[in-house]
């Protein structure tokens, strides 16, 4: 089942400074079966210093589905997201993807999902490492309600499933990263935009929350295959990444936290960093991550 003229995906694809990685991602969108299943590819370059801009124009030349956005500064991916979806859906279309640039997309990615675009309205493809083993931590389930619990995402599909062949076809999902979730226009229209404010991190846990909280399904399609060429490493983050995935921790927390307890943990939380600080090089300020999570919760629960 090919789509019509007007049919397929619209995809947004936000980058930065990773060129080698953003080529072997859009040959595997534009060089292949999915290129049938291709209506428009927004590239959201997040004001790359490399050679992102001679690349991606070498591509456009051949490939009139791609508009080229480049940002004055960079957004994040949470702020690149949000202004390319923004784009993308006034431009028009039925169905938007979300993407990263060190993803490639397996040549039936778009084919498996498009046949189930009558059935479902938000749809994730699902990951795997280099080596074929599977690299889909997004959450199976999150829990905002127990104040004992340290991680909120309670299981995701690589821990529950050995490989990909022994999943259901279809399964239900609590979150997905935006590395290859896909809406229908009308989840869009409900819900909105991603959130520029998280910069990285927890920007795809809250649009992934606000949609089921929207009474959207989301599910993980077992034979829409997507390759990580980055395996991801916690140990390798440096202080930035480390400061944003902290301080949205505990920002998702005050926004969904279920009991009073639950919205509390960030100040437990930020009461054991101060005393790791005492014992770690890498400090991480403490004070700053919480009055920082309290300005971008005020600002959230007004959007």
């Amino acid at each position: 089942m090919l789509p019509t003229n007007k049919g397929g995906f619209t995809l947004v694809l936000v980058t930065h400074n990773r060129s080698t990685l953003l080529k072997k991602c859009l040959k595997s969108i534009l060089e292949n079966e999915n290129i049938n299943f291709l209506r428009l590819l927004y590239i959201v370059d997040n004001n790359s210093s490399d050679d992102t801009k001679e690349l991606v124009l070498s591509y456009s030349k051949r490939y009139s589905q791609i508009k080229y956005i480049h940002l004055n500064e960079n957004l994040g991916g949470a702020g690149g997201f949000e202004f390319g979806l923004k784009m993308a859906r006034k431009e028009g279309g039925e169905w938007f993807g979300l993407l990263d640039d060190d993803i490639v997309l397996d040549a039936h990615c778009l084919s498996s999902l498009f046949r189930l675009t009558e059935q479902f309205q938000c749809m994730s493809a699902v990951r795997e490492n280099l080596d074929g083993s599977l690299a889909e931590y997004s959450a199976l389930k999150f829990d905002f309600s127990n104040p004992f619990r340290l991680n909120i995402k309670v299981t995701s599909i690589a821990k529950e499933y050995k490989n990909r062949d022994v999943m259901p076809e279809t399964i239900e999902i609590h979150g997905a990263a935006f590395e290859g979730l896909f809406l229908n226009k009308s989840v869009i229209d409900k819900v909105g935009y991603p959130h520029k404010e998280f910069f990285i991190f927890g920007d795809d846990s809250d649009y992934c929350i606000r949609i089921r909280k929207n009474n959207f399904t989301i599910r993980a399609i077992r034979d829409a295959k997507i390759i990580r060429q980055l395996e991801y490493h916690p140990r390798q983050e440096n202080n930035v990444k480390r400061y944003f995935r902290w301080r949205n921790f505990f920002v998702l927390h005050f926004l969904y936290g279920e009991n009073i307890f639950v919205r509390c943990k960030p100040y437990l939380f930020s009461f054991v960093l101060v005393i790791a600080n005492l014992f770690n090089k890498n400090k991480i300020p403490a004070y700053r991550l919480l009055s920082d999570a309290r300005k971008i919760y005020h600002i959230l629960k007004i959007k």
